[in-house]
């Protein structure tokens, strides 16, 4: 059966991938803010080479700043990792080897240099094998029996009157031919549809938690407590600090290399989440310190008590005991 490819982009892999790609990259374009960049250097692509390449190579070239992709080369040092960056760029007619930390700067994308595009694909065909199996499902919810018929002309006026029904057009059947030889067969009533739903929520909402976003998904159909929220927050830092760290380190080392003042932050929604999260990492320590405080206290009121109580006991039984003494020496005057 051959599947219309412009009716069903989504068994279209290809093109899937394209559209899905681009469409999560065009989000991730807004985690960063960068000030004082170089004119020849748009901010877009910046992060599209450090998104989707995992590093570029940050050089001067004809008394103009830019940014390259290439790949490595030269003799690794005492640590394993390139010590050149080899560029080929038509356009500028630029073929050479840069000598990394001397003729310019290594810029990561992130610590591994792996970029976004392997957790784009990952996703990317999951979510594309749910949206065909919720696009099934959908199909085959439409009717809720199956009709089938004994011969041709049973078929044929069974189609037939479906096509009616489904225009608006009630007709009445008087053929005792066909409804004898027409039978219906029920189909049991199940979730699929919901479960398809389920698992595509979660598929995208694993996909936004591992770029950055913060996408809650509550199987639990409850509320989340703010200890859930917290946790779930936790998970979306790492990645977002680590490639923000990469470009402080690597635009520090420009700055000092080429005497510039490039600046970068997260910004918008990445900012906003990561101050979310440190006030509420600081909620719960202040929450824990004062906990501790108030069991210092407890356990300090419990001990001045204890000593009170140890305290009056002695003194009284002094008393009794200088009392008993007294009553001695006065018998024995008697």
């Amino acid at each position: 059966m051959k599947i219309n490819k412009i009716e069903t982009s989504v068994f279209d892999e290809k093109e899937y991938n394209r559209v899905y790609f681009s469409s999560m990259l065009n989000k991730m374009y807004k985690m960063f803010h960068y000030e004082n960049l170089p004119e020849t250097i748009p901010e877009r692509i910046f992060d599209k080479f450090l998104f989707e390449n995992g590093n570029c190579f940050f050089t001067k070239h004809n008394e103009k700043f830019y940014v390259f992709v290439g790949g490595f080369g030269g003799i690794p040092n005492e640590y394993y990792e390139p010590t050149e960056y080899i560029v080929a760029n038509p356009y500028l007619k630029l073929e050479k080897s840069f000598k990394i930390g001397i003729e310019g700067v290594l810029i990561r994308n992130d610590s591994s240099m792996l970029g976004i595009l392997p957790i784009l694909k990952k996703y990317s065909e999951l979510q594309r094998h749910s949206e065909i199996s919720l696009k099934m499902s959908v199909i085959f919810s439409r009717s809720p029996f199956l009709i089938s018929g004994t011969d041709d002309k049973t078929k044929e006026s069974s189609e037939f009157f479906i096509k009616k029904l489904f225009n608006g057009d009630f007709s009445v059947i008087g053929d005792n031919a066909f409804l004898e030889s027409l039978k219906i067969h029920d189909i049991p009533n199940n979730n699929n549809v919901l479960n398809c739903i389920e698992v595509n929520q979660y598929i995208k909402a694993s996909a936004y938690n591992a770029i950055g976003l913060d996408s809650v998904l509550n199987q639990k159909r409850e509320r989340l407590n703010e200890n859930e929220i917290a946790i779930n927050s936790g998970a979306l830092i790492p990645l977002c600090e680590d490639m923000l760290q990469c470009r402080k380190k690597a635009i520090e080392e420009i700055n000092k290399m080429f005497n510039l003042e490039i600046s970068v932050e997260l910004s918008s929604t990445w900012r906003t989440q990561k101050e979310t999260f440190d006030s509420v990492q600081v909620s719960h320590e202040t929450k824990t310190e004062d906990e501790t405080i108030e069991d210092e206290t407890n356990v300090s009121h419990e001990t001045i008590e204890d000593e009170t109580n140890v305290s009056h006991e002695t003194i009284e039984n002094e008393t009794n005991v200088s009392h008993e003494t007294i009553e001695d020496e006065i018998e024995g005057r008697r």
